[in-house]
């Protein structure tokens, strides 16, 4: 069945300005500059959805897509962000889209979210269309929409499909809640009346046992017991299955006394000498040009030159070439650096170390004259060592005044030969700007694919993005994908991510630090895996996080939050070596890492650690159940019990020991306690999705409606 244009009138709308009436928006006259909706006064809004425009449709459709005309012309009134809704009651609507407009004159088509592969959202009929402006492109001129076009379904035979599809996921999702909240208050019989009613298969977890003796009845000792004899034996067979990518991290130690703090620098690691190697990098004042080379073997680091010839940098990229052994380096901050202005004029050079002679190799002095790249930082540079062909995608060219983006460029190594390359694009809303106009990001080829994954960064409006482009080098098409609405199942939007392919087991892992949440950009360190055959996201585990140890991306601690750090991996070994980066933000509080880490993966990790702190987690509520009654009996069991049991270190045991006498429980204290262990304990072991697990509140309910 065809997708058709669906006709629709203009409902309501929350204001215009002067002759812009929001009737425009249904006549698409792209060469008339009143031919659109403008809202009034949009510098004034108390509220981001303040304006909205209603659209109202014939007859309840499936609405797929939402297509935006523009002015023939770039146009700062433009939409930056947006936000669409739909439903057939104009008061009841969910949210289908968040998005934004490039600021040019092509239409754009965005897929609504009820029609994308999303298990959590499905296709349903909307009578109403809710559209939101946000941003415009300049902050000080008005919200305008030019015009807007719906594609669907309105077939009888579709509607009645899709409603009655969505109203049965909607019902059996909501009841499950409902089966949640019941088992938290001890109701299991009305549980199982629920589900053998409406016919909804589930089961009980295994965590429900240890749920009623933790929370409900408080012993811990029939808990422990359980969690060993029954428990731990049912969860660990489905072990493998739900396991998810993880990571063990160790500090190697801190680097060399010649290393000192710094950011922007680059690391590539060379697996026929088993090294990494350094170089450059901003500590924050001054601007570096040492090559640094770190034995893996004998855990070393060696100053291979202290001023290399392709002089200071930061926010460069290397590239390694393992079967010729070879590094290539390209870019450089042509900004402000240390208080100092970096001239304009300077020329954008490419060089090539030479690892088996120590040399480099001045392979550009101006690479811009020769049809490459103009003078950049923070771009993206990958190789495809078979046809020796190096890959760079945009970065930030200098330009005083305002941040201007380079394209995507091929360098022909064995002919010293640069092309730029134009993409062509297989989706509608798609087009160059969204690939190649972004600075920060990730890119990644795989061989084997012969394909180009570009993904994350930042645009020239200095907004984070979501996204990934899959380039087929071959026909130099591509598709493109926006993770933005996927909420907690795919990373943030992020900037100055890090990445690596590993092209046996098809995904690529990410580092992310510096993440946008809604308005605000913040240090929030996590890693995920991309899977290439299901392109899917999963986060990865990090150990040392979840049993409590000092690691790279800690979450709690700002010494370790971290952007500008530099990746090398060995894929052998499934190692990651991270180093440095910036721990703050902040352009008047820099704040420059000089650590050093290893971040080993283990797919089989979890077994045995976790059930070392499962056990941990139940003997210390044991600790806090005998404090709550007798300390001196808690003091005894902690020295006699736990002590010998766990390998902690000393001031673990201390702060415990110190805490009986700082702080009395109440009984609300001691709920509380129960119910933070027993999440500890499921966050750390595995569950399915039929699963019931208990759950205190109904609030996660309100995303059905």
């Amino acid at each position: 069945m065809e997708k058709k244009i669906l006709p629709y009138t203009i409902h309501d709308w929350s204001s215009y300005s002067g002759k812009y009436h929001p009737y425009n928006i249904a006549k698409h006259e792209p060469r008339k500059v009143e031919s659109r909706w403008s809202c009034a006064n949009s510098k004034f809004f108390s509220k981001l959805d303040t304006q909205f425009i209603l659209l109202k449709l014939k007859e309840p459709c499936v609405v797929t897509d939402i297509l935006f005309g523009k002015y023939c012309a770039p146009h700062l009134c433009n939409l930056k962000e947006f936000a669409v809704y739909g439903g057939r009651d104009q008061w009841h609507l969910l949210l289908l889209l968040k998005a934004g407009l490039t600021n040019d004159s092509n239409t754009e088509a965005f897929t609504l979210q009820s029609q994308k592969e999303n298990s959590n959202v499905f296709p349903f009929a909307c009578k109403y269309i809710k559209i939101v402006p946000l941003q415009a492109h300049a902050p000080e001129f008005n919200l305008s929409i030019w015009y807007v076009e719906l594609h669907g379904y309105n077939a009888p035979h579709c509607l009645s499909a899709t409603e009655k599809q969505r109203v049965k996921e909607l019902e059996t999702k909501a009841i499950k809640y409902l089966l949640s909240y019941f088992l938290y208050k001890g109701n299991s019989q009305v549980c199982s009346a629920i589900a053998h009613h409406y016919q909804i298969p589930y089961m009980l977890s295994p965590l429900n046992l240890l749920y009623s003796a933790i929370c409900e009845s408080g012993d811990l000792c029939d808990a422990i017991r359980l969690f060993e004899e029954k428990v731990w034996k049912e969860l660990s067979q489905r072990w493998k299955k739900e396991a998810q990518p993880k990571i063990l991290t160790k500090e190697i130690s801190l680097l060399s006394r010649g290393i000192g703090p710094r950011s922007g620098h680059q690391m590539v690691y060379n697996p026929q000498d088993n090294s990494i190697y350094h170089y450059g990098g901003w500590d924050g004042i001054e601007t570096f040009s040492d090559l640094w080379k770190f034995s893996v073997e004998t855990q070393s680091w060696s100053l291979l030159g202290p001023n290399q010839p392709p002089g200071k940098r930061v926010c460069h990229r290397m590239v390694l070439d393992s079967s010729r052994q070879c590094i290539y380096l390209l870019g450089n901050y042509f900004g402000t650096a240390g208080g100092s202005l970096v001239s304009p004029d300077v020329k954008p050079d490419f060089w090539k170390y030479n690892i088996k002679k120590g040399y480099w190799t001045c392979l550009s002095k101006d690479t811009s004259i020769e049809q490459g790249p103009m003078a950049i930082f923070d771009q993206a540079m990958t190789l495809n060592e078979k046809e020796n062909i190096l890959y760079v995608c945009g970065g930030c060219k200098w330009d005083p005044g305002d941040l201007v983006f380079e394209t995507f460029y091929l360098y022909y190594v064995d002919y010293g030969i640069w092309e730029r390359k134009l993409i062509a694009f297989k989706s509608l809303n798609a087009n160059m700007n969204l690939l190649t106009e972004r600075m920060g990001h990730c890119m990644e080829y795989a061989a084997d694919e012969d394909l180009i994954y570009v993904f994350g960064g930042q645009t020239h409006d200095q907004e984070f993005l979501a996204d990934m482009h899959i380039i087929d080098t071959s026909s130099w098409e591509a598709q493109s994908h926006d993770w933005s609405q996927c909420g907690k199942d795919c990373p943030y939007p992020a900037f100055c991510q890090r990445s690596s392919l590993d092209e046996k087991k098809k995904r690529i892992f990410a580092f992310y630090g510096y993440e946008q949440r809604e308005y605000h950009k913040i240090l929030q360190p996590s890693i995920w895996a991309y899977y290439i055959e299901q392109k899917q996201w999963k986060k990865v585990i990090d150990i040392n996080e979840k049993i409590g140890n000092p690691h790279p991306c800690a979450r709690k601690g700002l010494i370790y939050d971290r952007f500008g750090h530099a990746l090398a991996v060995n894929w052998e070994t499934e190692t990651f070596y991270i180093s440095g980066g910036n721990a703050s933000s902040h352009p008047l509080k820099p704040m420059k890492l000089k650590d050093f880490w290893k971040l080993q993966i283990n797919e089989e990790w979890g077994q045995d650690t976790v059930y070392e702190q499962v056990l941990l987690e139940l003997h210390i509520q044991r600790f806090y159940e005998l404090k709550f009654k007798d300390p001196v009996k808690a003091i005894y069991y902690l020295q006699t019990e736990l002590q010998p049991k766990f390998k902690k270190h000393q001031t673990f045991w201390v702060q415990m020991i110190t805490g009986i006498f700082k702080e009395k429980l109440g009984f609300e204290d001691l709920r509380r306690l129960r119910i933070e262990t027993f999440e500890k304990i499921c966050d750390l072991l595995p569950h399915c999705e039929d699963e019931i697990i208990p759950s205190d509140t109904l609030l996660n309910m309100v995303e059905l409606f």
